[in-house]
C-alpha cells in the first residue's frame, strides 16, 4: 500500500515522568506495518510506529479498530494504558 495520508499517532504518552514513547512501546508490541484485517486500508507505519497511515480506501471504521488493537497489544505486553488523544464524535459504521 502506498503511503498517501498520515495522521500522528492517536495515543498519549504514557504517565507523566516516564521516559518512554508510545511510539517506543508500539514499535516493541510488534505493530508496525500491523492492520486489523489484510484488507484493510489502514495501517502502523512501517517507518515509525507513532504513525498510522491510509490508503484511499480506509475507512473510520479502519483506524478506531487499528487503534484499539494497537493499545490492547501494548497493554498486554507492557501492563501499560495508551490514552486517545484524538475525539471520536461517532462510532457508527
Amino acid at each position: 500500500m502506498p503511503e498517501l495520508a498520515a495522521l500522528g499517532w492517536t495515543s498519549a504518552e504514557p504517565r507523566a515522568g516516564s521516559r518512554v514513547s508510545a511510539g517506543f512501546l508500539i514499535e516493541r508490541a510488534e505493530c508496525k506495518g500491523l492492520r486489523v484485517t489484510p484488507a484493510s486500508d489502514a495501517s502502523v507505519s512501517d517507518r515509525h510506529a507513532n504513525f498510522i497511515v491510509t490508503g484511499n480506501h480506509a475507512r473510520a471504521r479502519d483506524v478506531i479498530d487499528l487503534m484499539s488493537l494497537v493499545a490492547r497489544r501494548v497493554f498486554d505486553r507492557f501492563g501499560v494504558k495508551l490514552e486517545p488523544e484524538v475525539v471520536v464524535w461517532s462510532r457508527r459504521p
